[in-house]
């Protein structure tokens, strides 16, 4: 299986038309290989709600997080007491870098899913060593 996590900014290009991504994340979703799993941690869905409520796209916002409880590829991954003392970890660790703590969540979700690659367009997933796609 194909496990992919995602980071706001790939979810947000993949809605928004006018994102300078939105091309070439919409090819991505459209190539994904059967079966795939696109998990959306819980500090992603919040960003990404707030961000698109922010740029007037509330309806798609609302449409995407009713929709991902029947979606054959996204599912919602909770933060756990674990998840959460592992990304802070992280981001006492990495002090130095401009990640964000839920780049930081991100991380400490990949490290528990062997191969999983994130879906952005953030350089910071690059410098933690983690594959990007697209």
């Amino acid at each position: 299986m194909n496990v992919i996590i995602a980071d706001t900014s790939g979810l947000y290009a993949l809605f928004d038309r006018s994102d300078r991504h939105h091309k070439e994340a919409v090819a991505f979703y459209d190539g994904l290989k059967d079966p795939a799993t696109i998990i959306v941690i819980e500090y992603v869905l919040v960003e990404l709600m707030t961000l698109l409520k922010s740029r007037g796209f509330t309806e798609i916002a609302i449409k995407f997080r009713e929709s991902v409880p029947y979606s054959n590829v996204f599912r919602i991954l909770y933060i756990t007491e674990d998840i959460e003392e592992c990304t802070f970890s992280i981001f006492r660790k990495f002090r130095d870098k401009s990640w964000s703590y839920t780049d930081c969540a991100i991380m400490a979700v990949a490290e528990r899913i062997p191969n999983a690659a994130v879906f952005s367009f953030d350089h910071h997933f690059v410098q933690m060593g983690l594959p990007r796609v697209p």
